[in-house]
């Protein structure tokens, strides 16, 4: 069986160097170290890892709890956190992102390989299906409540302004995010944004025209830049 392939998170660099070797000692394989959740997405977009350590406390504009949103929802991928931040007001943040784990440092390397362990173990033998059951849905707030929609109901998505517009074809919910924010949470294969104004669900498309695409009853404009992109999500003869 292949060996496991971790993404190192760390902003400390001697840390990052501890984790690496003592990792590489045990056997997994390493796809990648970084000190920044822009640089942590950028190594998970060529598709070869299989689980991240990641730090709280990052360098660049994403902290470890924002990377770790896209790493859940757009990645779909297992995470632990292994950090000395534990304060409570990030502990609540931390809880919205479903960790597999949570380390605090100074960490003890034998705790660290043991919950590694049971962890990718777990995962293996988790049929694939009921690992991706827990993101296929999204909630959008609605006055007082949390209204749940399914993903795969997801038309397009446009951005209004400093809001968000989620379209089910039935149905139109306002976000209170902008449209990048929005996107860092969907999963990359099946949304993909094609007009800086647009992400579409590339299920529903029913024509592909030279600027734009047909989604039911509705026109949804392509950039000229976009289009060649677009063509890589479909099957075309």
């Amino acid at each position: 069986m292949q060996a496991a392939r971790i993404l190192i998170v760390e902003d400390e660099a001697l840390i990052a160097d501890h984790l690496e070797l003592i990792l590489r000692e045990k056997g997994y394989e390493i796809s990648g170290v970084c000190a920044e959740g822009t640089a942590a997405l950028d190594i998970l977009s060529q598709g070869n890892t299989d689980l991240v350590l990641l730090d709280i406390i990052l360098k660049g504009p994403l902290d470890g709890i924002d990377t770790a949103h896209s790493i859940r929802h757009k990645y779909r991928l297992p995470f632990i956190y292994l950090t000395s931040s534990t304060g409570e007001s990030t502990i609540e943040r931390v809880k919205h992102t479903q960790p597999e784990g949570f380390i605090r440092k100074p960490f003890n390397e034998k705790d660290l390989l043991t919950q590694l362990d049971i962890i990718i173990h777990r995962l293996r033998n988790t049929p694939a299906g009921k690992q991706d059951t827990a993101h296929e849905s999204i909630y959008v707030k609605d006055r007082h409540a949390w209204i749940k929609i399914r993903l795969a109901d997801i038309r397009y998505i446009k951005a209004e302004d400093n809001y968000t517009l989620l379209s089910t074809g039935t149905q139109r919910h306002i976000v209170n995010r902008n449209l990048k924010s929005v996107e860092e949470n969907l999963p990359a294969e099946r949304f993909i944004r094609v007009h800086r104004s647009y992400i579409i669900n590339t299920d529903y498309i029913t024509q592909v025209l030279p600027a734009s695409v047909r989604i039911g009853d509705e026109d949804i404009p392509v950039g000229a830049t976009m289009r060649n992109e677009l063509l890589k999500y479909i099957n075309t003869l």
